[in-house]
């Protein structure tokens, strides 16, 4: 049975409001394929319809979930990330900040479509939130959608006419915005716009994921065609640096976006050569790894794999205090620089940025996690366990990351001489999971210790 055929059937599941089954079919699908835009499209509108059913006290039950779950998958790529969070969502569908995760991880696996889809429906459920109407700003004006991006920004500026960020994106989405309509009333008909069939279909398609071979050529060249006939063209390189960069072809992708760059140095471009030029220094950590594993004993395979994670995270470093340079109010950001000052051992720099980070909801548990992890790393057991116990108020924990900060309490209490406390903590993991890191041995030699 094709994806289309589970498709109808959880079409008819939804229309019969029999949610749980269309749930299961549709996350079986994105799980498998994450390609399947449409399946993730139909999955968050039947969570959405049964979490709204659910009644206030559904609400109060699921609305606490997980907040900031990307750092739990942040070793691993995004489509790990994605299914990850989609499982998270399945238990918290009216969580804004697992949405936002979930489509920051969509983006970064070039499914643009996707995670704006994913944002259009989180603002459905909090048409107020302004992180989610920021990003749809940068991601409608990445994609080339001034419309749209101008819609979003003036909602947003109503509801905060003090940022001045935003405000200034407003004037610039604006006005890219009439120099659109502009070129539309200049042409002669729509028809005239479009020298070619394929050029109409690319169109039709929007900037969706490209999933053939065949069409995957045919959009590169319906790009170089427009940049050909206007060379000025910065949306076309940009997408042919989005075209690239899904084939692994990162020189030439990163060529295109310096290029769209020039000719328009906006953000959202901007951004892309910086996650591009990150994406290509984790496939050489990547290569190194698998280089190190088929010869475990060569030394120079050793050096290699060092060297390329210290380029890693020195350009990650550099790159994301840049960015928070450009925006300091954004804590997403100043989160992802504090992860990799943290990484690189910068402890009391990456403190720094944690303590700020604490302040935005979605990243306050992780925040709080990584603060215990710097102050153990500086031999501060007593801070930690406060930053601890502290991240295992918050409601929601999911049952993977409360054990994960519930052992770090029990090393805490461990490094303070308090072994019959931490004892009791380590056994509150025994309890439920015997099998979790060295859990059991921890729970015997303490009690032999006592």
């Amino acid at each position: 049975m094709g994806y289309e055929d589970i498709i109808k059937r959880a079409e008819d599941a939804l229309a019969r409001e029999n949610f749980d089954y269309a749930i299961t079919l549709l996350l079986d699908i994105v799980l498998a394929d994450p390609k399947q835009g449409r399946a993730r499209s139909l999955l968050r509108q039947a969570e959405i319809r049964k979490f709204q059913q659910g009644g206030s006290s559904a609400a109060q039950k699921l609305s606490g979930f997980l907040k900031g779950i990307t750092s739990r998958f942040g070793k691993k790529d995004a489509t790990h990330s994605i299914a990850g969070i989609e499982r998270a969502l399945r238990d918290s569908p009216g969580n804004t900040s697992l949405m936002l995760d979930l489509a920051e991880k969509l983006k970064e696996a070039m499914l643009a479509d996707q995670a704006i889809d994913t944002l259009e429906q989180a603002r459905g459920l909090d048409n107020q939130n302004a992180e989610v109407l920021r990003r749809l700003v940068y991601y409608y004006e990445g994609m080339g959608q001034f419309g749209k991006a101008q819609t979003r920004a003036q909602e947003y500026v109503q509801l905060h006419p003090t940022d001045k960020e935003m405000t200034a994106k407003l004037k610039d989405v604006s006005a890219k915005r009439h120099i659109e309509l502009s070129a539309v009333e200049k042409a002669k008909s729509f028809r005239d716009q479009i020298i070619d069939e394929e050029k109409a279909i690319d169109l039709e398609k929007g900037q969706r994921m490209v999933r053939s071979e065949e069409e995957m050529t045919q959009a590169v060249a319906s790009a170089k065609a427009a940049v050909e006939k206007d060379p000025n063209d910065h949306i076309s390189y940009v997408k042919l640096g989005d075209l690239y960069q899904q084939q692994g072809r990162f020189k030439e992708a990163m060529e295109y976006y310096k290029t769209a760059y020039k000719i328009s140095p906006d953000y959202p471009t901007r951004e892309k050569m910086g996650d591009l030029a990150i994406r290509s220094r984790e496939e050489q950590v990547k290569a190194a790894q698998k280089a190190v594993e088929a010869n475990p004993g060569d030394p120079e395979a050793a050096k290699r794999l060092a060297a390329a994670k210290k380029a890693r995270i020195d350009y990650s470093i550099q790159e994301y205090q840049a960015r928070v340079k450009q925006h300091p109010t954004d804590l997403s950001l100043r989160f992802r620089l504090a992860r990799s000052l943290f990484e690189n051992d910068q402890t009391d720099e990456a403190i720094q940025q944690f303590q700020q980070t604490v302040g935005d909801p979605k990243a306050k548990v992780d925040s709080q996690w990584y603060l215990g992890r710097c102050f153990m790393k500086k031999n501060l057991p007593d801070l930690a366990a406060n930053q601890y116990k502290a991240a295992l108020q918050a409601p929601g924990l999911s049952s993977q990351m409360k054990k994960e900060i519930t052992y770090n309490l029990g090393e805490a209490y461990e490094a303070m001489g308090q072994i019959e406390e931490a004892r009791k903590i380590y056994q509150q993991i025994f309890e439920v999971d015997i099998t979790y890191k060295d859990v059991a041995d921890k729970v015997s030699q303490l009690r032999s210790a006592e």
